[in-house]
Parts: C-alpha cells; sequence; structure tokens
C-alpha cells in the first residue's frame, strides 16, 4: 500500500492507539508552568510576535467526519514553514512546505502545488486542516477574531471557520507555547498536543 493511500485510509488504526505516543527520539527544550497574570500575557504576546524560527512536534488526531492520526514535526523560519507527518512507527507520512509564493506537498513520491496550503490538503488527501494558519495558531498568536481570558490567556481563534480552543499553555526557555488545543469545524473535531519544543528564538 502507498504512503498516500496509508495516510487516507490505514491511518484509523493508529488514531486508536492515542494521542500521546511521543514523536521520536528529539531533545527538547524543558517545559515549565506559566505564572499567568495580564502583565504577563501582554509581554507574552509582544515576545512571540519577534520569533523568528521554531520547531515544534507533537501528536494530532482528527475525529468526526474523518479519522486521521499522526506525528507532527514544524519548522519555521519567519512566515514559511515545513509540516512533516510520520506514522507512530517513524515512516514520513507527508511533507508540506509553505511559504509566500504557495504551498508544495509531497507524498508516496509525488509533489503537488497549490497557492494554499488547505486546498492543497484537502485536494490530495480530502482532510481539511487549516494548515495555512500554522505559525499563529502553534505560536497562539491573538489574532483579529481571538478571544481573551479575564487573566489575559489566550482562549480561542477562528480561521476559516475553524474554531481553535486553546486548554493548556506551557513555557519552552521563556515562551509561553500552546501545548494541549483542539480544533473544530462542524463534524470535524482535531486534537492537538505538544509533545515537545526542540527548538524557539
Amino acid at each position: 500500500m502507498n504512503s498516500t493511500k496509508l495516510l487516507k485510509q490505514g491511518l484509523c488504526a493508529l488514531f486508536c492507539a492515542g494521542l500521546l505516543l511521543a514523536t521520536g527520539c528529539q531533545t527538547s527544550i524543558e517545559e515549565t508552568t506559566v505564572a499567568s497574570s495580564p502583565e504577563y500575557w501582554s509581554a507574552m504576546q509582544q515576545k512571540l510576535q519577534q520569533v523568528k524560527s521554531y520547531t515544534i512536534a507533537g501528536r494530532i488526531g482528527m475525529s468526526g467526519a474523518a479519522r486521521f492520526s499522526a506525528n507532527f514535526k514544524v519548522t519555521g523560519v519567519g512566515d514559511d514553514y515545513k509540516l512533516v507527518l510520520t506514522s507512530s512507527f517513524g515512516n514520513i507520512l507527508a511533507e508540506l512546505k509553505v511559504n509566500a509564493e504557495g504551498a508544495v506537498l509531497t507524498a508516496d513520491g509525488r509533489s503537488y502545488e497549490d497557492v494554499n496550503a488547505n486546498n492543497l490538503l484537502l485536494q490530495v488527501f480530502q482532510l481539511q486542516i487549516p494548515v495555512q494558519q500554522l505559525k499563529p495558531i502553534v505560536l497562539g498568536l491573538i489574532g483579529p477574531a481571538s478571544i481573551i481570558g479575564p487573566d489575559g490567556q489566550l482562549m480561542n481563534s477562528v480561521y476559516d471557520g475553524f474554531i481553535v480552543t486553546y486548554s493548556k499553555f506551557s513555557e519552552y526557555n521563556g515562551f509561553a507555547l500552546p501545548s494541549d488545543f483542539l480544533i473544530d469545524k462542524g463534524d470535524i473535531h482535531i486534537k492537538v498536543k505538544v509533545s515537545g519544543v526542540e527548538s524557539i528564538e
């Protein structure tokens, strides 16, 4: 079975293995507890807006209209990023590269291109995931459609109809990042759990 079919059909079994499996033997920055306050989050948002590069790994699981599960690693520089999806056994399922000119998805030895990463994932794998907005989602950046809690912490953001609900933030090397969050749109439900931050600056 090729990797495209594995991504579209075979990952249901991986989903049942759970969302807490490790993404591999990478060295991660130590995770610490966030000291929440309005002043803290105001300063943190300014700091996050200045992030130049990052590498974040974790696990994604989709349920509802479609079932999908994989480990992920996203590496970003500026507004460009690369997302790699792997199985629980370490097999590369897909690699997505996004920059200002568009997106390129590689899977099963083939490459696919589109100006919008969301459209590309939908066309190739019939998966609705807001990958075009990956940077603000994984960094927890406040946007025009965000809801802030009384302590200043980001609670929800909306991107192209997807509602991102943040349930936990953890601090990595002085940066408070989302470590557990949900993405919902209609009958699509996506759980994302960060297992480690390898670098951020």
